[in-house]
């Protein structure tokens, strides 16, 4: 009581606008505090000890990499701090994720940073700096994250690049960044060559008869006995003054035994200048099977294979500009009528083929599961391939 009484007395003791003065004070150092907090948001208020902690700075004391800087996935990066005009530093930080409390306290002032290996896109981070006067301040840094770069550059031919029969490719090799080489190895189909010293070029002929996709493996060696490797590819074409005059297929005629075989072909131009060149993989060549229900072609990186998908019988056609030829595919088709399994003979194997297909349309008309022709394969085959059985009932051996 007596001392909300002493309280009392004070508060009407006091002028009515000196009241109004402590209130507007108070405002004042708030608006202070806020003030220094949103001007300088690296500034950690709660550590400040005395008003020489306020003399904060904000200048641009990232010397390198410059902000906006594009660097790659995995790569180490070293930031390089300056102390701004009338200061000196004794301490520099980063402050923002991945890179948190990565410092350095001794001049010259370098962070060495390390960009995730799986992140790419804009990085931006804080750095903090703290001057021998008590001052702290910092900057802010921005870094363009790309994936990583290639330890070895294939600078040509470019990848997929169009030459033609006769030609000599320059092939040209470099080391990525950081790095060097003492031999380079270029294997390519027909050619195995090497170069041992920079600029790591080496000249590569391509024969007078070749067409097709070429792909070529690069091995580099490095200083300290590392193998780093590499491929491109690039196509070749008949020379533009050569005209073709002829196609030629081999085999002409394609017999597979049963679904899921595969045979492989090959295309062949005659031109004007006396060339016979694989024309197999030229992109000028189409093969296409007139039925796909007996038959397709299969481009894999070893040539053009044609695959029997049905029994039956069916065409590829062969193109290249207007000149065409054909080849002819059976699938499933045997001298004997009615032997669909191929043992020889017509019995029970041959039944349980023709009834597992009953019901089913024909792949075409050579489809030798439709014995009457009437492009369905039921009941009526079933009668007919019974009475083609090579022994009673249709009995095996």
């Amino acid at each position: 009581m007596e001392k909300e009484k002493m309280l009392s007395l004070f508060r009407n003791s006091l002028p009515k606008h000196t009241t109004l003065v402590v209130f507007l004070v108070i405002a004042v150092l708030i608006s202070v505090k806020l003030s220094h907090t949103q001007s300088n948001p690296i500034i950690n208020l709660d550590n400040v000890k005395s008003l020489n902690d306020l003399k904060a700075f904000n200048d641009n004391i990232v010397v390198s990499p410059a902000d906006g800087a594009i660097v790659h996935s995995g790569e180490i990066i070293n930031l390089v701090i300056q102390a701004p005009p009338g200061k000196s530093l004794q301490k520099v930080s980063t402050e923002f994720l991945p890179f948190l409390g990565v410092q350095s306290t001794t001049s010259p002032f370098t962070l060495s940073l390390s960009i995730p290996s799986d992140f790419t896109g804009p990085l931006t981070f804080q750095i903090r700096a703290e001057a021998t006067d008590g001052s702290v301040g910092g900057d802010v840094l921005t870094l363009n994250v790309e994936p990583p770069m290639a330890r070895i550059i294939v600078r040509s031919p470019i990848n997929g690049q169009r030459f033609s029969s006769g030609d000599t490719v320059m092939v040209v090799i470099e080391p990525g960044p950081s790095i060097s080489f003492t031999k380079v190895l270029l294997t390519c189909p027909g050619a195995l060559l090497d170069a041992a010293s920079s600029p790591f070029e080496i000249p590569l002929s391509i024969p007078n008869d070749f067409t097709g996709q070429v792909k070529c493996l690069v091995l580099a060696i490095t200083p300290s006995g590392e193998r780093i490797g590499t491929e491109f590819t690039f196509r070749v074409e008949p020379p533009s003054s050569a005209v073709l005059n002829d196609l030629q297929v081999d085999p002409k005629i394609i017999s597979l035994s049963f679904p899921g075989l595969d045979e492989k072909i090959t295309v062949q131009g005659v031109f004007s200048d006396a060339t016979l060149r694989d024309l197999t993989l030229s992109s000028n060549t189409s093969i296409n099977s007139l039925n796909d229900k007996v038959a397709v072609v299969e481009n894999i990186p070893q040539g053009k294979y044609v695959k029997a998908i049905g029994p039956g019988k069916t065409t590829i056609r062969v193109q290249n500009g207007l000149l065409k030829t054909y080849i002819s595919v059976a699938v499933q088709i045997f001298d004997l009528k009615g032997d669909l399994d191929g043992d020889g003979d017509v019995d029970q194997g041959d039944l349980n083929i023709l009834l597992k297909a009953r019901n089913t349309p024909a792949t075409g008309p050579g489809d030798p599961r439709d014995l009457n022709g009437d492009g369905t394969i039921d009941a009526l085959d079933t009668s007919r391939l019974q009475s083609l059985c090579t022994r009673p009932r249709c009995a095996t051996n």
